[in-house]
């Protein structure tokens, strides 16, 4: 083979290469990360707006760690996070610890948008100090005393955890009322009636302990695994007490 045509060859090859080079450019690469935008909408441990910014959002299980904080509007950008199902942690001084569970991040490339803007309220600073309970008729009263009282310039929050155990706590319970209830007098009331108590899972005759905490309004509450988790609570508190499911 003369030179002319190894020159011609070579000439050939490399025209190849580059267009194959040049067609590999025109191809569409699929994204691998975006970012994500959501909102928050902060409160004290009652109705009271506050400040909304300094509330540091984070990526759970990233490294380096991706995190961002909210601006006075409650805004925030997570920015290049890779595709995948995430945790994301809300966490502010002052603040329980809120969780997002599994958010599912995979876009076209454009950002992906939480369209839930939770409130989250400050951690409650009521200790509860003294429970009671009676019967009456067929009702369960439950009477207990709080530190500040609650009055009518001064509403204070208290969440009711239940159990057959006298280990019940808010970690440990058999059942919990989702809403959580203000009062504004002290000594506090709380009635339930048998038919309320077997909505619980509760029968007559049955030992039932009950706990009773300081909450926020805003509770911060999320689940996991098969349990609420509430952040805000205050786990100063008095112990259990016990009745008989009449």
């Amino acid at each position: 083979m003369n030179k002319f045509k190894v020159f011609s060859l070579l000439i050939v090859f490399i025209g190849l290469i580059s267009c194959k080079s040049d067609s590999n450019k025109d191809e569409p690469i699929d994204p691998t990360k975006a970012n994500i935008i959501g909102s928050v909408n902060l409160y004290d441990s009652g109705v009271n707006p506050v400040d909304n910014s300094g509330m540091k959002v984070v990526v759970d299980g990233t490294s380096p760690e991706i995190s961002a904080m909210t601006d006075s509007e409650g805004k925030y950008q997570l920015t290049d996070v890779p595709f995948g199902e995430y945790d994301l942690s809300y966490n502010k001084e002052g603040y329980g610890i809120y969780k997002l569970k599994a958010f599912e991040h995979k876009t076209d490339g454009s950002s992906s948008i939480i369209q839930h803007s939770p409130s989250l309220g400050q951690k409650s600073d009521t200790k509860v100090i003294e429970v009671e309970t009676h019967i009456s008729n067929t009702d369960v009263v439950i009477e207990a005393n709080t530190n500040p009282e609650g009055n009518g310039s001064n509403e204070i929050y208290v969440r009711f955890f239940y159990s057959t155990s006298n280990n019940v706590s808010n970690t440990n319970y058999e059942y919990v009322e989702e809403k959580v209830f203000g009062y504004k007098i002290n000594p506090l009331e709380h009635i339930l009636s048998t038919d309320k108590l077997s909505e619980f899972g509760f029968t007559s005759g049955e030992t039932v302990y009950i706990r009773i905490y300081g909450d926020s309004f805003w509770s911060n509450e999320y689940k996991e695994g098969e349990k609420m988790v509430y952040p805000n609570i205050n786990i100063v508190t008095a112990d259990a007490v016990s009745f008989e499911v009449p």
